[in-house]
């Protein structure tokens, strides 16, 4: 039984004790996923399965985007990050990527909300994404780059599996 409360609050899983181990272990094994790559404007409107990929880079990946995505709550870590954020006009921004990961039994998946593009041959990571005219914003994408290895690695990932 899985217990959501939240993207902000984590959650909780209960199982029986004499599944805990078996449970744990195959969770914390990364054959165990199928890892995937959504894209769309905002959200995801379609998924391609990557059948091989390198676990420790995709949790790599997301480990970047947890350190350095917008978070609502903590405006002191928004300012630290902003100090490293590139302005891109909405025009150059024509879709969003997200990685993410379910498991075999299709139980869990990770969350799909880190968006990333490319642009200039880089992996960017949207920090914030102000459409603009209707809002009264001024239509521009804050993202910042992937470090360079990392992005290469998953923009050719998506040569690889367009």
């Amino acid at each position: 039984v899985h217990s959501y409360i939240g993207k902000y609050m984590g959650g909780v899983v209960y199982c029986a004790e004499s599944q805990w181990e078996p449970m744990r272990d195959y969770y914390a094994d990364p054959l165990n996923f199928e890892y995937y790559y959504g894209v769309g404007y905002y959200i995801p409107e379609t998924a391609v399965n990557i059948s091989e990929i390198n676990p420790q880079k995709f949790d790599e990946l997301l480990a970047f985007s947890d350190e350095n995505g917008y978070d609502p709550f903590d405006q002191r870590s928004n300012e630290k990050i902003l100090q490293k954020i590139r302005r891109i006009s909405e025009s150059e921004f024509h879709e969003g990527i997200c990685f993410y990961k379910v498991s075999s039994d299709g139980y869990f998946t990770t969350i799909q909300d880190s968006m990333y593009f490319v642009h200039d041959g880089k992996l960017l990571l949207v920090f914030y994404h102000d459409g603009g005219n209707k809002n009264g914003g001024i239509e521009e994408v804050l993202a910042m780059d992937v470090p360079d290895e990392l992005g290469r690695y998953f923009i050719g990932l998506m040569e690889r599996y367009p």
